[in-house]
């Protein structure tokens, strides 16, 4: 990947539903309900993204019966970046200063994505319970009943598998999860992915991630499809 195709691939990140037709060059797996791509701006490398298949605006917003894939999903991506950057951290923006339009020239994501990064992310979460109340999970499919209880919401998940669900019930900065978490890494640049974009980082976490587990791989996918019609 040139600088000049990896320009067009921003553009096109910038425009467009990203994850409708996310393009396969960032493609790094699959299941029935959900693919996994990597950050096109990434804060690290390594920077994967889980996200739903259909449109569905988040977490909280799922079909129950798709928590099991989800879950499986979750496991092999963690287990991977951890086995070659030692930790990983989650966060997503359910309904809350996520992805919104600026204009007809940017993007109005509709889909659940849930970012994966390398590195532990404890102090982000210390910072976050001085400002939002935390809801704890047990389980990471406990997120639908309780956005059903307590509505919008942050979802940051340590490496020592912390899931903290935080209530936010105002206005809050756009991309909040991402600056802190970029802040704290101290690359605090990072966190405007229309201004800072590293191809150099984009390949890096692409070469040392290889293929994806078994469980993830398109042919997986096709081939569980395709017991199903029979």
């Amino acid at each position: 990947m040139n600088n000049d195709q990896y320009e067009d691939l921003l553009n096109q990140y910038r425009r467009g539903c990203v994850f409708c037709a996310p393009h396969s060059s960032l493609v790094w797996g699959r299941t029935e309900n959900f693919g996994v791509c990597f950050d096109v701006a990434p804060l690290a490398a390594g920077h994967l993204i889980i996200h739903s298949a259909e449109h569905y605006g988040c977490a909280g917003e799922l079909p129950a019966e798709h928590f099991r894939e989800l879950e499986s999903a979750r496991t092999a991506v963690k287990s991977r970046i951890r086995e070659v950057w030692g930790a990983v951290s989650l966060y997503e923006h359910g309904r809350a200063g996520h992805c919104l339009s600026d204009g007809p020239e940017h993007r109005l994501c509709h889909h659940f994505h849930l970012h994966c990064i390398p590195g532990d992310s404890r102090k982000v979460s210390e910072e976050l319970l001085q400002r939002f109340e935390r809801v704890p999970l047990l389980n990471y499919s406990d997120i639908p009943d309780t956005y059903a209880d307590h509505g919008n919401y942050l979802y940051l998940e340590t490496d020592d598998g912390e899931k903290n669900y935080l209530v936010v019930g105002e206005e809050i900065e756009r991309h909040l999860l991402r600056t802190l978490i970029s802040t704290h890494a101290g690359y605090p640049e990072r966190a405007n992915w229309r201004e800072h974009a590293d191809r150099s980082l984009l390949k890096e976490g692409m070469a040392a991630l290889g293929e994806p587990p078994f469980s993830l791989r398109a042919d997986t996918v096709m081939s569980t499809a395709t017991e199903g019609d029979h």
